[in-house]
């Protein structure tokens, strides 16, 4: 054990407390090797498995039935999956779908044990940059570029998402979705204090008065100012998010400020306690459902819930959403948000109509399937973007929250990524809880990245 470390059984307790593991990526990257025949020009990249996909010519894949078997999270809750399927099984009748539904808690260990044991499955949704590099990092999933290069897709449309799933010029998967944190806020309780509403051109300084504002009452009355949920990205994306550093670097000096700026918040009491959080097993939904916080800063995804229960009659005041806040020194509309991924089984038996379906769910059209289910697409035209806003129950005056001008993901492509991803995990619990000071803390988080970063 390293000086300073905690021993085995803190590790466990901390292992306890954090909201889940990642899986870790290993291995290496695999090999792609061109050539040229004069003859025709044709170009041919050698895939994982050793099949190949050629640039110039395209699978016959539409004269003999084939059913596509793929895995989705959640997928009974996923409304645009069915509708994006259908509409092109519609468009392609000898393609249909074997969708594998599995709930987002179990989804990461059941893909992997199903790869593992060779089961029958053309495309795999990936829940997160994690998975995507253990998936990439087993050879398990086929590059796309060649499909890409081939069909001249355009992945400008993608806003810079699906260039930061790039690996050595390799994507293995195209982005579908792309959330983004927002900052939710309750509209009754600042009128209620006569407070100004949160706008998009505001710094995490700006939030942390805003929290002290609008803390109010005490016990069971008490209304906190904010509300971060007790994960590792509800701080370390106010670090990352103006685009200088990641969340896998070799010194984590940048995240000082961030955490003693959540540090104060919560020891004067004007945001909720991470440790009232963690032992509660409370959720931001139900704390701001519950007029308990008056701002939250949470992902895109929390919109759909927000919506039915608005258009349900269920949610007892009204809401609005802005930006997320920048740092002193970024910009409005500096985001971290989560891509998700359509990926191509490598082994697969039917890899042109997966590709081709995949192309369908990532175009504009798919993208306003998904816009009018509710989901935020990472295509975002004007179209799409008209849609996604014109949703029932949607509140007025918050269109500009969704503008980028620069995003990071909350974890980046990277081999290390899901070891990197536990150890940010249980440094940030200690540090939160004062387990460990700031000091010590953000010191041992450096030394266990630069151990793993260096391990073969």
């Amino acid at each position: 054990m390293k000086k300073g470390y905690l021993g085995k059984t803190m590790r466990l307790l901390v292992s306890l407390i954090v909201a889940g593991s990642m899986l870790a990526a290993c291995g290496k990257q695999p090999a792609v090797t061109e050539s040229t025949e004069a003859a025709g020009e044709k170009t041919e990249t050698v895939q994982t498995d050793g099949s190949t996909a050629s640039e110039t010519e395209v699978e016959d894949w539409e004269s003999e039935p084939i059913v596509l078997k793929a895995t989705i999270v959640d997928y009974a809750t996923c409304g645009y999956f069915e509708e994006a399927m259908n509409k092109f099984t519609e468009m392609h009748p000898n393609v249909t779908f074997e969708p594998i539904d599995i709930l987002n808690s179990d989804y990461i260990e059941k893909v992997t044990t199903m790869m593992a044991g060779g089961e029958d499955i053309d495309l795999i949704y990936s829940k997160n940059n994690q998975q995507y590099m253990t998936l990439v990092s087993n050879g398990q999933v086929e590059d796309l570029m060649p499909y890409i290069e081939r069909d001249g897709v355009d992945l400008s449309i993608y806003s810079g998402a699906a260039e930061k799933l790039s690996i050595n010029n390799q994507i293995f998967g195209l982005p579908f979705r792309n959330d983004l944190w927002l900052l939710f806020y309750n509209k009754d309780l600042f009128d209620k204090a006569g407070v100004a509403y949160p706008t998009d051109d505001m710094t995490w300084d700006d939030w942390a008065q805003m929290c002290k504002e609008m803390t109010s009452g005490s016990g069971t009355e008490k209304v906190y100012g904010g509300y971060l949920q007790n994960w590792p990205a509800s701080v370390q994306n106010m670090t990352i998010q103006d685009g200088k550093h990641t969340t896998i670097e070799t010194d984590y000096e940048f995240m000082r400020d961030a955490y003693q700026r959540v540090l104060d918040l919560q020891d004067n009491g004007y945001i909720m306690d991470y440790s009232t959080i963690s032992t509660g097993s409370l959720h931001y939904t139900g704390t701001f459902f519950n007029q308990q916080v008056a701002t939250v800063y949470q992902g895109s995804w929390f919109i759909t819930y927000l919506l039915e229960e608005t258009n349900a009659g269920t949610l007892p005041f009204k809401w609005g959403m802005v930006k997320a806040p920048h740092t002193a020194g970024g910009q409005s509309g500096d985001a971290v948000g989560a891509a998700f991924p359509m990926c191509v089984n490598s082994k697969s038996k039917n890899k042109e109509a997966a590709w081709q379906f995949i192309k369908y769910l990532c175009s504009e059209e798919g993208a306003e399937i998904m816009a009018a289910n509710g989901a935020l697409p990472a295509v975002r035209t004007d179209k799409v973007m008209e849609i996604y806003l014109n949703q029932e129950g949607f509140p007025e005056g918050c269109e500009s929250a969704f503008d980028v001008t620069q995003l990071s993901f909350e974890v980046p492509v990277h081999e290390k990524s899901g070891t990197i991803g536990t150890i940010l995990n249980e440094e940030n619990s200690l540090i939160m809880t004062k387990s460990l000071s700031l000091d010590d803390g953000l010191k041992e988080l450096t030394e266990r990245v630069n151990e793993a970063l260096n391990e073969e």
